[in-house]
């Protein structure tokens, strides 16, 4: 496929078909966001609970906690990275 746009003899050809095949493809890429979102979302919550549990049965220490932290926000912007960025390029 090529990324010039088509010529048609006709305009109103182009508009008929381009037309809603651009409406669907914002479409797709919306739906595609969202569903991403919330699994970013999903990612979040998980690992605020995990962490909130790990924390409150083990009674880490601040450096522990830290790690913790650190290790959960790689986590999620890996999740974000794969579910938004990569899906929407």
């Amino acid at each position: 496929m090529s990324a010039t746009p088509a010529r048609f003899a006709d305009p109103r050809v182009a508009e008929c078909l381009l037309r809603p095949l651009a409406t669907l493809r914002r479409r797709c890429r919306l739906y595609m966001g969202l569903e991403g979102a919330v699994h970013v979302a999903v990612a979040v919550l998980i690992g605020i609970v995990v962490q909130f549990v790990l924390d409150r049965w083990l009674r880490l220490a601040v450096s522990q906690r830290a790690v913790l932290t650190i290790v959960a926000m790689a986590a999620w912007c890996w999740v974000a990275a794969r579910q938004l960025v990569w899906r929407l390029l």
